[in-house]
């Protein structure tokens, strides 16, 4: 298998969504049903790592061997796992609102990967020139493996009283970045 070095824009014109398989039907149905129909109205972003398998033609579409989406979100301050002092009004937040990594492709350290870049795509997003900015990163686990997952990575925060929700403040994100581009 060929696998591309960068997550790209999902372009389903080139990219053979329906091979794609993580085991778990939710994320697959998101992928093969909504993803780029959900862009085509503006409602968030999908980026995939395609791949082509031995054996496909040059001319055959690419595979996904992992994606993520990410999204806008606003959530009440009071639900926020945070100790700054929020306004009362809805406080704006980045959603990684689908995660996925392809059986094939399981195993080899993808999924931390896609997080990771899933991440500071939205740390970047949030922190350019004239960008909007966002609090941090919500995840809101698929299941108590994908929960752990993201636990594992030691700076995601559970929301208390919302079971499998998560959240990362745009500071960790930062500390990320630092130790991701500057080493």
């Amino acid at each position: 298998m060929k696998q591309r070095s960068e997550f790209e824009l999902l372009n389903s014109a080139r990219v053979n969504v329906k091979s794609f398989d993580c085991g778990k039907k939710p994320i697959n149905d998101y992928l093969h049903k909504y993803a780029d129909k959900n862009m085509g109205l503006g409602l968030n972003v999908t980026f995939i790592l395609p791949y082509k398998k031995e054996g496909d033609t040059a001319d055959a579409k690419h595979r996904v061997a992992a994606f993520y989406t990410l999204a806008n979100q606003t959530l009440s301050p009071e639900t926020i796992p945070t100790e700054k002092k929020l306004p009362r009004y809805q406080a704006p937040v980045v959603l990684v609102a689908q995660l996925g990594v392809n059986k094939t492709h399981q195993g080899q350290g993808l999924g931390i990967r896609t997080l990771i870049t899933a991440l500071l795509h939205a740390y970047s997003v949030s922190t350019a020139p004239n960008a909007i900015p966002s609090l941090g990163v919500v995840v809101d686990a698929i299941d108590d493996d994908a929960y752990n997952f993201y636990m594992a990575m030691d700076f995601f925060i559970p929301f208390a009283g919302i079971p499998l929700k998560l959240f990362v403040p745009m500071e960790s994100i930062s500390q990320l970045a630092d130790v991701y581009f500057n080493s």
